[in-house]
């Protein structure tokens, strides 16, 4: 789609063909797309999970000593994307969580930053914590809950070396996303959608995601950052994100505002407003707004329940 390649061009993304490209939890949301991505790329991606059932290579990170480090070679890509992801899971004393994402975590990233590889580590944007006004990378950084903090903590071990990027996430959308799939299942079966307005992200679609982090692997020399916030250009509740979808695809959709579950905000900043000057250099664009998305997307929502 002619529209598609305007706003996706490919040329700087020729610098990564033969690349090695590591995807460590490649059965992520985001990782998933860039695992679509790979042919057409000509990369050699190398995917691992914790069994040979999810990926082909096994990692561990409840069990990093076990690794073979030897399979990484110098100049490698990391994409550090695996992590217990859930805020409230986070929080619970009982779960692996501090295990995975801080330890084995910053084990493993240690090993392979020894072996020469360059580290592309996904983080949260609610390291910021809940802050007025707009945040560029530059920002103070005052981490709510405990997924925050652990992020924060890798950050802390690993910012200024040069082989170590952080790229910190806002709520990534995309036609494969709970939400979105929870708007067209409601709008297919005539129920009301219970969307609450008092969470507000920066929100950004996948593409831009994901092609940010191509464009930043091959543009690897050239960005000197070591932090770049993925957001998009507009703060967005859940409940703007609804109404959004409704203007322009789901037109069906009946939306009731609702409360969230208490004691929801006790892990969770409310407002998280992303701004960067380093991600559009990176796009050579500003990163598409909602209405922009949906219109270059033409996501068929009925098709996607």
């Amino acid at each position: 789609d002619e529209m598609i390649k305007d706003f996706y061009p490919n040329k700087a993304l020729h610098a990564l063909r033969g690349q090695r490209v590591w995807l460590i939890g490649g059965n992520g949301y985001i990782a998933k797309r860039i695992i679509e991505y790979s042919d057409a790329l000509n990369i050699e991606l190398i995917v691992t999970s914790r069994d040979h059932r999810l990926g082909s290579v096994v990692l561990d990170l409840m069990d990093t000593p076990s690794f073979d480090f030897k399979q990484i070679k110098h100049g490698d890509f990391i994409l550090h994307a695996a992590a217990i992801s859930s805020p409230d899971l986070c929080s619970d004393p009982a779960s692996d969580a501090f295990e995975v994402n801080v330890n084995g975590a910053s084990k493993f990233l240690q090993g392979a930053i020894a072996r020469g590889a360059r580290v592309i580590f996904f983080s949260s944007d609610t390291v910021y914590g809940d802050q007025p006004g707009c945040l560029q990378e530059t920002a103070e950084c005052y981490p709510v809950g405990r997924y925050a903090e652990m992020k924060a903590s890798i950050e802390a071990l690993f910012l200024g070396l040069k082989n170590f990027k952080s790229i910190r996430l806002s709520y990534v959308y995309s036609d494969n996303d709970k939400f979105t799939k929870y708007l067209a299942d409601c709008a297919a079966n005539n129920t009301d959608a219970m969307v609450f307005d008092a969470l507000s992200r920066s929100v950004i679609h996948r593409e831009d995601v994901v092609f940010g982090i191509l464009n930043l692997m091959s543009k690897w020399g050239q960005t000197s950052e070591s932090v770049i916030n993925f957001g998009g250009p507009e703060c967005l509740s859940r409940l703007d994100l609804a109404k959004a979808y409704s203007a322009a695809l789901l037109t069906q959709l009946k939306i009731k505002e609702s409360e969230p579950p208490e004691g929801f905000f006790d892990n969770r900043p409310r407002v998280i407003n992303l701004q960067s000057d380093i991600l559009k250099s990176l796009l050579e664009r500003s990163p598409l707004s909602v209405t922009k998305a949906l219109e270059v997307h033409q996501i068929n929502l009925l098709e996607v329940r």
